[in-house]
């Protein structure tokens, strides 16, 4: 879009400043430089509050896959004080040949989590996927997806202020 007149302009700049600007096509190089530093701006450019509660809210419930990687089952294996192989073979599966995965019980559970004491067995060494709850893209992508995530858990919107770039750092960690 090409600013026809001077109150299409102005009326560009106010969105901007209100902080509602959309993506748009515009015309001079000065208006396409500030719209591509404004919308590399991301709604949490003032960071966002997380404290883990050890409820085990994210280690329950739905079925799905908490993927592990060499590093990660060699670490949890340790921590568990059994052979790396013995423990890949009662804890991990491989999916379709896509990667390896923590198994679950049939209600979704992981069978890492102690359900009497409600925490992970694993929590110092658990995998990067859960070392990155509640950063995943899929949880931070807008505001509306951060508010859904905090009303799953607990921790949201709680204790220590992660900066953008810690978000962005874990975010980028694994793609979820």
């Amino acid at each position: 879009m090409i600013f026809q007149s001077r109150n299409r302009e102005i009326a560009f700049e106010r969105l901007v400043q209100s902080s509602i600007a959309a993506p748009v096509f515009i015309g001079t190089t000065r208006q396409r430089l500030f719209l591509r530093f404004f919308m590399s701006k991301k709604w949490y450019q003032s960071g966002l509050h997380f404290a883990c509660k050890q409820c085990g809210r994210c280690c329950t419930g739905e079925p799905g896959y908490v993927w592990v990687c060499e590093e990660d089952i060699q670490k949890i294996a340790s921590e568990l004080g059994i052979a790396r192989d013995r423990f890949e073979e009662t804890f991990v599966k491989t999916v379709r040949g896509i990667g390896k995965t923590l198994v679950e019980f049939e209600d979704g559970d992981c069978a890492l989590f102690d359900g009497e004491t409600r925490k992970c067995r694993i929590y110092d060494s658990r995998p990067i996927q859960c070392r990155t709850w509640p950063f995943w893209s899929r949880n931070v992508d807008s505001q509306n997806s951060w508010k859904k995530t905090a009303k799953f858990c607990p921790g949201c919107n709680q204790g220590t202020l992660f900066a953008e770039e810690q978000i962005e750092m874990e975010r980028k960690k694994i793609d979820i």
